[in-house]
């Protein structure tokens, strides 16, 4: 039976009430997280150090500030599709086989980046879930897929963390819900992402039958987030990331270097943004609003795809103190001059 958006929002608001020091206390030792081939840029979990690096991670969301001061990216890797999508279809039809999809197969990996207000890297996560390829439900295209990325099968079945354990911790930390410590997330063609995030927090309960009911369940668990595909329209992530000259860490459709690449791709076009739009109308969401272009952040307002305010603190300048510079086709998609 499917959870309905009044029992995630009983989860959530528990969760909130937990102090906001309490992630400072479980905060991992310095030298305990395992490195991935990125170097000391991503932090690989799985089940022996779960517990540390959970409370390194929610230490860095509440020392960022939460809302308006910590951006959030998300990236799922998942073994492949067991019902695919039309070619042309209804909106309802592509949630229907999302829906068909999520609720028959389990993600493998989970990955999380976080930035303060200034576009500074506070940390990259990239949780490792026990997954069984022997008896777990997969495509062989997609499993194909990952173990072209570098994924060990043997280790996340001898290693990885129960998928229970995982979202249980989760929908009990400050990370999700309304209240004053919830980030902005940051997604990149990011349905199936939520959706698995969804069945993660909810100890598998299949996804709301409508695609409607979907969208408010999203938005009870995540009220502030973006959608950087709705920017970037064409081109994968790792091609975006080649045109825009942002270099990759870690290996392609790993969950931490996907998160980390979606996050450094939206910094640079929020810097983009700054130039690109400076004269729009007064009192226009606020403004310091005024300097970005009128993208659509999602929120828990009506229809769940409202105009809100973004963070103001995220519309800082980061390329005046990284140096950032834009490529040539990244003004052009913006349509700045060259």
């Amino acid at each position: 039976m499917a959870m309905t958006v009044q029992q995630l929002e009983a989860v959530l608001m528990r969760a909130a009430a937990v102090p906001s020091g309490a992630a400072d206390r479980h905060c991992a030792p310095h030298g305990t997280a395992e490195r991935g081939d990125a170097g000391d840029v991503i932090r690989e979990v799985w089940a022996w150090n779960f517990d540390a690096e959970l409370g390194a991670l929610l230490a860095a969301v509440v020392a960022c500030g939460g809302l308006g001061g910590c951006l959030v990216a998300l990236d799922m890797e998942f073994p492949g599709f067991v019902v695919e999508e039309p070619r042309a279809c209804s909106r309802a039809a592509r949630y229907e086989v999302l829906r068909e999809n999520v609720d028959k197969l389990w993600p493998v990996q989970v990955g999380i980046a976080v930035a303060d207000s200034d576009g500074a890297l506070v940390g990259v996560w990239s949780f490792n879930l026990r997954f069984d390829a022997q008896k777990d439900a997969s495509s062989a295209a997609g499993m194909a897929f990952l173990r072209r990325a570098g994924l060990d099968f043997r280790r996340h079945l001898s290693d990885g963390i129960p998928v229970e354990h995982f979202g249980g911790r989760f929908a009990q930390s400050p990370m999700f819900g309304w209240h004053r410590q919830a980030p902005w997330w940051l997604t990149f063609s990011g349905s199936y992402d939520l959706g698995y995030l969804l069945k993660l927090l909810s100890c598998g309960s299949p996804l709301p039958a409508e695609a409607g009911a979907f969208d408010k369940a999203v938005s009870v668990v995540c009220p502030w987030r973006y959608e950087l595909r709705d920017q970037l329209p064409r081109g994968s992530l790792d091609t975006l990331g080649r045109r825009h000259g942002v270099p990759r860490k870690g290996m392609a459709h790993t969950a931490g270097s996907d998160a980390l690449l979606t996050l450094e791709l939206f910094l640079l076009m929020r810097e983009a943004a700054v130039w690109a739009r400076p004269g729009l109308p007064s009192g226009y969401w606020d403004h310091e609003a005024t300097i970005f272009p009128p993208v659509e952040w999602l929120s828990m307002t009506s229809n769940w795809r409202a105009r809100a305010p973004p963070p103001l603190s995220l519309l800082s300048g980061r390329s005046r103190r990284q140096g950032t510079q834009l490529s040539r086709s990244a003004r052009s998609e913006l349509g700045l001059p060259r």
